[in-house]
């Protein structure tokens, strides 16, 4: 499936070079103006289109449900086996929890997975997440699943 950064990247593209193209035929500007001003109606139209299209829109940073605000909290997880996707996990923890969002650390020169990630769930839920998925095979790897610490300043 593509992702939504992906379309809107490529909408964005197109009414670009759209714009470009009648602002360039039409009102006869000078092409890095045509373009800017294709860009800007681009930007218009995918802002449109994730705004008024149900479906569209991302998961807000305080998820509200039943009037009451979730509160999040990270989880380390280790031991990942290299070839795993974000979506992979994510499968596999929303099998036993809501699944808020997934980071798998790379290395930032080869940009190769280093085996481990964080993974975003419901607070009142990671202590059973934990007791669940803690030494648990995934793909071949027995997973390490802990509560993340915070980062500390340096």
């Amino acid at each position: 499936m593509t992702s939504p950064k992906f379309v809107s990247s490529l909408v964005l593209l197109v009414m670009a070079l759209l714009g470009y193209f009648i602002v360039d035929r039409f009102i006869m500007l000078q092409p890095n103006v045509a373009m800017a001003i294709g860009i800007l109606l681009g930007g218009l139209v995918v802002l449109a289109f994730f705004t008024f299209i149900p479906g569209t829109a991302s998961i807000p940073e305080h998820v509200e449900e039943g009037g009451a605000a979730i509160e999040k909290q990270t989880l380390y997880v280790g031991n990942l086996p290299y070839k795993v996707s974000e979506d992979d996990v994510r499968d596999y923890f929303s099998a036993h929890t809501r699944v808020y969002s997934v980071r798998l650390m790379r290395d930032r020169k080869t940009g190769k997975r280093k085996g481990y990630g964080f993974v975003e769930v419901a607070s009142d839920q990671t202590d059973s997440v934990i007791n669940k998925l803690n030494d648990t095979d995934f793909e071949q790897r027995t997973l390490k699943v802990r509560l993340a610490r915070q980062k500390t300043a340096e």
